[in-house]
């Protein structure tokens, strides 16, 4: 941690990636050799439904839920967040066949899953991170003053634009259309707060979609799944709301707003770090427009985005410390 800056990449290299690695190859591993481990009675089972992404390229298999992890969107949130801290990490330092096998294991880990927003978020990251690293414009830096609201921005965007694309927004109980399920839940949980309930300022507690009885309302599109009432929100402002209300909205806002700013702070002459940190924090601002990745219901993912937040700040106040880079940050 004490080292020059280029190491804060390497450090998380070793304590963030390598491991997860080769917790990607064991399952992958034990996923061919057709070794199953039961799930637990807690946890929620879902019938595997056909890889709708793999299908576009004449590829017929189900869904891959590896043996060592519970679902399918919770462990493909976390694939999709390491695989773009592999790849931006690569981007900005020397290219080596340890970094290229890394992405690779990564790669064929998250595709068979079949969750298309942390297949293509990271990418499209990546491809806007190769476009903008080479530009020093402020309006890059300022950017990033923008991706807390990426939140309420983005449902908006796919509520309006997904069923122009598709043409079709009828048939809201099929379980592949699961974006239109989600406009479902969505709307359910819109109405829920739009008649205001003194709890809506502190929350239902953990779980809070059930405690206000919102998630029996869409628990009849859930057919496949046990504990079909408990199914979330499947969007971090909604779960937010629900389990810890207005008051942890606006502390998780700023939360958020805290972190950009660092970044945009760190930008003029940590380019590389802000790049890395800010491509992290858009996306878990983008896939949790989709996903509850906020509470404990994605707790991997969750663990692990507060992780790698920390490692790259703690390692940057100690080099500010040391007089490592310009001192007016």
């Amino acid at each position: 941690m004490y080292g020059r800056y280029e190491e804060v990449q390497m450090l998380l290299q070793k304590v963030a990636i390598y491991p997860f690695i080769l917790f990607c190859l064991i399952n992958l591993a034990l996923y061919f050799l057709q070794i199953k481990i039961d799930d637990s009675e807690v946890t929620s089972y879902q019938e595997a439904g056909p890889a709708l992404l793999l299908s576009k390229f004449g590829i017929e298999m189900l869904r891959v839920k590896f043996p060592l992890v519970t679902g399918y969107n919770t462990f493909a949130a976390l694939v999709g967040l390491v695989f773009l801290l592999q790849v931006l990490i690569t981007i900005f330092n020397p290219f080596s066949l340890v970094k290229i096998f890394c992405c690779t294991v990564l790669l064929c880990t998250l595709v068979p899953i079949d969750s298309r927003v942390s297949i293509f978020v990271p990418l499209i990251i990546i491809c806007l991170t190769f476009i903008f690293k080479k530009i020093s414009s402020p309006f890059i830096c300022n950017l990033y003053s923008t991706v807390p609201y990426i939140y309420f921005i983005f449902p908006i965007m796919l509520v309006s634009i997904f069923p122009l694309l598709t043409g079709n927004i009828a048939d809201v109980q099929r379980e592949d259309d699961s974006e239109f399920i989600r406009f479902t839940i969505w709307a359910i949980s819109l109405k829920v707060f739009a008649a205001f309930d003194i709890y809506h300022l502190i929350g239902y507690g953990e779980f809070g979609h059930y405690g206000s009885n919102a998630s029996k309302q869409w628990a009849s599109i859930f057919t496949s799944w046990t504990n079909n009432n408990l199914i979330t929100t499947h969007n971090s402002v909604f779960s937010i709301l629900f389990d810890m209300g207005y008051i942890g909205l606006i502390i998780f806002i700023k939360l958020n707003f805290e972190i950009t700013s660092k970044v945009r702070k760190y930008f003029p002459v940590l380019r590389e770090v802000a790049f890395i940190v800010g491509g992290i924090v858009l996306f878990c601002s983008i896939v949790g427009s989709t996903e509850s990745l906020i509470g404990f219901y994605f707790p991997n993912f969750l663990m692990y985005f507060f992780f790698v937040i920390v490692a790259f700040f703690q390692v940057l106040s100690i080099l500010k410390e040391k007089k490592v880079y310009n001192s007016h940050i």
